[in-house]
């Protein structure tokens, strides 16, 4: 959902349009790519459930997930399965 601009404060419009600006351009990590051998055998789903718990098992960073928290996730999606 795009923000809503200020018809009285110029000055704000060119702030919020620079920060969505920054956050569109922001590198983002590709766990799949990264780690095809986790991803390979999974469905959509699948794959959606182990990235978002490795997600929360590195604190909710994207860039602190690691091998170790992705094989944690598996784990659990392969018990729920």
């Amino acid at each position: 959902m795009a923000r809503r601009f200020n018809q009285s404060d110029p000055t704000a419009n060119r702030a919020i349009a620079r920060a969505d600006k920054a956050s569109r351009s922001a590198p983002r990590r590709k766990l799949i790519h990264e780690f095809p051998e986790i991803f390979d055998d999974l469905s959509d789903y699948g794959a959606r459930f182990v990235a978002m718990r490795a997600y929360g098992f590195a604190g909710e960073n994207v860039w602190h997930i690691t091998s170790e928290h992705l094989s944690k996730a598996l784990a659990d999606y392969e018990a729920q399965r």
